[in-house]
């Protein structure tokens, strides 16, 4: 049942219907701390989180998502690592760039390890939303060049890509920006990230 309203929940988020479906995962969170159910009250807390970002409330996203991954760690499951890059998405839209870097090598490492080229893509582009808000417009446009060019970019991350690409390309001079384009363009994303020295080690 639980695992039912939950799909549901999913569903409903999909089309839009978000109160409806944090209705359905409040009644999920209450089955599952009613039935001692640790595992579907975490999952359950992560979509939570996405449902608070999805209607623009950052500070219950934040909130969701923190009280869901220290489980989900120990778990070490699938979950754990898109609740990351969750989470650095909203620690971005509340302005804690310092934190969201931090969560985005952290979910960058986990997805490498686990070979998931979509969450490794988001992971990326957080990392180099980071970059460009720290003026480092050259980094930002390789590792969106990067994403651009890895023929296992999902369409969503290369939306993402190309609008952060236009953006650090339009703070670079031409020249400069096609040699990095080229470069970064050049060799397979995995590769391109280690000479880059990413993701940075944990501090």
């Amino acid at each position: 049942l639980i695992w039912c309203i939950t799909f549901c929940s999913q569903t409903l988020m999909a089309r839009g219907k978000v109160q409806e479906a944090e209705r359905l995962l409040r009644e999920s969170l209450a089955l599952s701390h009613a039935s001692d159910d640790r595992y579907s009250a975490t999952v359950t807390l992560r979509h939570l989180g996405r449902a608070a970002l999805q209607q623009d409330d950052i500070d219950t996203a934040i909130y969701f998502f923190r009280e869901a991954l220290p489980e989900l760690r120990s778990i070490g499951n699938w979950e754990y690592m898109p609740a990351l890059n969750d989470l650095g998405e909203a620690l971005r839209r509340a302005g804690a760039w310092a934190d969201a870097r931090r969560t985005y090598d952290e979910a960058l490492a986990v997805a490498l390890r686990l070979q998931s080229p979509y969450e490794a893509a988001r992971a990326t582009l957080g990392i180099a939303a980071c970059a460009a808000h720290a003026g480092d417009c050259a980094l930002a446009l390789k590792l969106a060049a990067g994403v651009l060019a890895d023929p296992a970019s999902s369409e969503q991350a290369r939306r993402v890509a190309n609008d952060l690409h236009l953006a650090a390309r339009a703070q670079l001079a031409e020249a400069d920006a096609t040699q990095l384009e080229h470069g970064a363009s050049a060799r397979p994303l995995e590769a391109l990230l280690a000479e880059l020295g990413l993701p940075h080690p944990l501090r």
